[in-house]
């Protein structure tokens, strides 16, 4: 029961031992930073590394509880995961141990760079998305970072121990195979298949993988595309949600929300909550997309909104309190929110909106699932069927080019397209 904090305590006996001794061989081994809880009960786990009386950490990006870190520890009765955690710890603790022999002359700076950046580390996918999680989060792009950390703990269940060297056709062809058969969309091994990708080009312009080998690209492996699923409403059934009357405040908020994205260019809720008053300028709203602050840095266009009465409307009835230009326009987010709350703020704003307005759509009888990307869907659909031209819906909904735009855009119904051909012998 104790055990854990008995290894801590014995780590900090052990610096203090180190420190005394001045060792001149550096001493590598693992620690639990029980500092700061997870909301998983999880704890980092780090490898320690002692040389001249100082330590340094080194995050692993891998966390444990306190009671499988002490099962580890004592490395008996370990389940199937937990020995595989043992496994991929002690190697670290082993190859930490192999750079400090090759050294020589040990110094961190020297350790840092030839364990972190040695060649078999390079090659090794698991490390390579380790890495890669570590620079989203540094950039504060949290989602990213956990669509690759699902990603990794998909592909190291598939395989373990995996080099960039053997990602090829037929490894990526098994691998889907493998997440299709248990139970994953198309759009699941998308968005996994993308993440290989992404690494493997990074290791190309670094040098470290040879481009001949890239498995991606025609007569190679293609990434499947899920089938686009029509998420617009007719306007007949935007029309039963405007009219509708909420019964209480949860309908009245989701309401709200749903039709000012709707009006406003189909605007997501990411971008909705990182409004800010300085946005608002008479009766239009310019803003630039979060998702294209960091992807398209040199063509960022800013989006321009027409507000009209019913988007004035709402708001006025939900604007925050606090009219600093600075401060956000609706009391979603806070000044000084983290990365990670902003991110959880938003998640939560659009499962709440999702329930309510889902709610209110069944009441009106509209029978389509309704969400918060279906007021975006619906935005572009409606003024594509309305005659607009697609360029004007591409720089409305702030797209690069024009093929992302027409994903987007619902084809016509079956009375649209009867009225249509009755013009070919309309003599």
């Amino acid at each position: 029961m104790y055990l854990v904090q008995i290894i801590i305590d014995l780590n900090i006996h052990v610096s203090n031992f180190v420190s005394n001794k001045m060792i001149e061989k550096a001493l590598p081994g693992l620690h639990l930073d029980t500092r700061r809880v997870r909301k998983d009960n999880t704890y980092p786990i780090k490898l320690r590394v002692y040389y001249g009386g100082k330590r340094k950490y080194y995050a692993l990006n891998m966390n444990l509880t306190k009671h499988d870190f002490e099962k580890i520890v004592i490395g008996k009765r370990l389940s199937g995961e937990l020995r595989d955690i043992k496994f991929d710890l002690d190697e670290y603790v082993v190859n930490a141990s192999k750079v400090i022999d090759d050294l020589g002359l040990f110094t961190f700076e020297r350790f840092e760079k030839l364990f972190f950046n040695a060649s078999q580390n390079q090659k090794d996918l698991k490390y390579r998305f380790e890495m890669y999680i570590d620079q989203l989060r540094k950039e504060d792009r949290i989602g990213s970072a956990l669509s690759y950390e699902v990603a990794l703990k998909s592909i190291t269940k598939f395989k373990r121990g995996l080099s960039l060297d053997d990602i090829s056709i037929h490894f990526l062809k098994a691998y889907e195979n493998w997440m299709l058969k248990r139970g994953n969309s198309i759009s699941t091994v998308g968005i996994y298949t993308r993440c290989i990708r992404t690494l493997m080009n990074q290791a190309i312009d670094e040098g470290v993988f040879n481009r001949e080998l890239y498995p991606f690209g025609r007569r190679r492996y293609v990434i499947p595309q899920p089938r686009n699923i029509k998420k617009a409403l007719k306007i007949e059934e935007i029309e039963k949600i405007f009219n509708y009357v909420p019964e209480n405040e949860g309908e009245a908020l989701a309401k709200d929300y749903w039709i000012f994205s709707y009006l406003c260019n189909g605007m997501n809720m990411t971008d909705m909550a990182k409004l800010k008053n300085n946005d608002l300028s008479g009766d239009t709203i310019v803003f630039i997309r979060s998702k294209t602050t960091r992807t398209s840095r040199s063509h960022q266009k800013p989006i321009v909104v027409i507000v009209n009465r019913h988007v004035q409307d709402i708001i006025d009835r939900r604007r925050n309190w606090q009219k600093d230009p600075d401060f956000y326009l609706f009391p979603i987010l806070f000044p000084g929110v983290t990365a990670q709350r902003e991110k959880e703020l938003i998640r939560q704003l659009i499962h709440t909106t999702n329930k309510w307005i889902g709610r209110i759509a069944k009441k009106c009888g509209v029978e389509k699932k309704v969400t918060t990307y279906t007021a975006r869907h619906s935005f572009s659909t409606v003024l594509k069927r309305s005659g607009v031209s697609i360029e004007f819906i591409s720089e409305s909904l702030g797209h690069a080019d024009l093929k992302t735009t027409e994903n987007y855009l619902d084809s016509f119904e079956e009375s649209v397209k009867r009225e249509i051909y009755t013009n070919l012998v309309d003599f």
